[in-house]
């Protein structure tokens, strides 16, 4: 997902309206309830359009969902930035905020999120908003404990491997191991 002022779902799951081409025979109105995310866009575009996806291009092409195909290609999509730090997780059945309390935000922002002033007071509670809701209806949702430390850590880890992979394409860090491993997960080509 792109970065945006907030991580609520509002900002961040967005539609898709395709109207492609009638030529193609795509089923029309029809509604595809699958995850994507913004990188997803230009290769399913590509390929509606009878393109073979350039070498390099990140997102998956849900051009089999457009034509009716039942294929859940994401599990969760992925959103950072905001006015707070944080990442947001989105999947079916949740969309999923971690953000610190503590930011550059302006203070009238920080009592709108968090109902405190970010004063040296609030600074010692708890650093941390987690929250999970409802998607769509914005309802919070009482998930365990292993699933809220499971779509953390999904959370860390794909930002953690998008860092990596910054950093191997500014030359910053560029071993053999951390390539190879980027490779597999399709955020580098060979």
């Amino acid at each position: 997902m792109l970065s945006g002022k907030t991580l609520a779902e509002g900002g961040l799951r967005v539609p898709w309206l395709v109207r492609p081409d009638p030529g193609l025979d795509v089923p029309v109105g029809i509604r595809i309830d699958q995850v994507t995310s913004a990188i997803d866009l230009a290769p399913t575009l590509i390929e509606l359009s009878g393109l073979r996806v350039p070498e390099g291009m990140h997102g998956i092409s849900h051009r089999d969902a457009v034509f009716g195909e039942d294929a859940d290609l994401r599990e969760h999509a992925f959103a950072a930035g905001g006015s707070f730090s944080g990442f947001a997780v989105m999947g079916k059945e949740s969309h999923f905020t971690r953000q610190s309390r503590d930011s550059l935000a302006q203070p009238s922002l920080h009592r709108s999120y968090f109902g405190l002033d970010p004063t040296a007071e609030s600074a010692a509670l708890e650093p941390i908003s987690v929250e999970a809701v409802e998607p769509l209806t914005g309802s919070p949702l009482q998930l365990s404990p292993e699933r809220l430390e499971e779509l953390t850590l999904a959370g860390q880890d794909w930002f953690r491997w998008i860092q990596k992979t910054r950093d191997v394409v500014q030359g910053i860090d560029d071993d053999v191991e951390t390539r190879t491993e980027l490779v597999r997960r399709g955020l580098l080509k060979d």
